[in-house]
């Protein structure tokens, strides 16, 4: 009964299993014929070699990760210049608002005041008791109602004579 185990070609059920012969055998290399210098040497470049592999396999993870965090990072201060710029345009536009404003109430305190100094009192006082025949009311003819919580009366009928 012949088996394979890893790999191997050995011959199973006996006490001593034999090599097959089909199985070219492996002669390892003399490690002899080399000097202590260049075995070293070979064994730097080996270790020099796994660690480069090791290192490109990490180094694209960690690129990629790097520039990832670069696009992320990029993203973020153009939006913070987005809204610095736009911060401060709003700040430009409220000052032109503010100060627009301001003279507008000036000239409407100045437009108010003209028409306050315009009216001639004693003109109109004159015109209403020469021309018009008017005259101040007297005690008697003045009406008092009670005051309401608004500042007008809203007549619904005549006023009554005393």
């Amino acid at each position: 009964m012949k088996e394979r185990i890893n790999g191997a070609g050995y011959i199973r059920g006996s006490a001593a299993p034999k090599r097959i012969d089909e199985v070219p055998v492996r002669i390892p290399r003399r490690q002899e014929q080399l000097s202590e210098e260049e075995q070293r040497r070979k064994r730097t470049e080996r270790n020099v070699q796994r660690n480069r592999a090791k290192a490109t396999r990490i180094g694209g993870l960690f690129t990629l990760l790097i520039v990832g965090a670069m696009a992320v990072m990029l993203f973020t201060c153009a939006k913070y210049i987005a809204l610095t710029n736009s911060k401060s345009d709003n700040a430009k536009k409220i000052t032109a608002l503010q100060d627009e404003l301001g003279e507008l109430k000036e000239s409407n305190d100045r437009k108010e005041q003209m028409i306050d100094t315009s009216i001639d009192y004693e003109y109109i006082y004159n015109v209403a008791t020469d021309k018009l025949g008017m005259i101040y009311a007297s005690e008697d003819q003045i009406v008092k109602y009670p005051g309401g919580e608004s500042e007008y009366v809203i007549q619904f009928r005549d006023v009554p004579n005393n």
